[in-house]
């Protein structure tokens, strides 16, 4: 499950301390080097985005060493296969 973080026409930066979006830096953005076993991860470059108008960047809430747009960049609103709503929260 990943949360979106950023959406269409929305300004992005990666920087080497993480990510941020419309200036704000992102709480856990920081991207891993490498994974537990030591393969080195994909790195999106640094450098700042406009995202395009069905683009999203996505980052979970749940874990720092989850695979989400740190790694792969935005995707496109199309692969979202499911949009999970809260029912209760408290």
């Amino acid at each position: 499950v990943k949360r979106v973080w950023g959406a269409g026409k929305e300004r992005v930066s990666r920087i080497s301390e993480g990510m941020m979006i419309k200036g704000t830096p992102g709480p856990a953005t920081v991207s891993l080097g490498s994974e537990k076993s030591g393969r080195a991860m994909p790195q999106y470059p640094i450098g700042t985005y406009m995202l395009g108008k069905s683009e999203l960047l996505l980052r979970s809430d749940a874990s720092n060493t989850s695979f989400d747009s740190r790694y792969c960049g935005p995707i496109d609103a199309s692969q979202v296969l499911n949009v999970i709503r809260p029912v209760i929260t408290w």
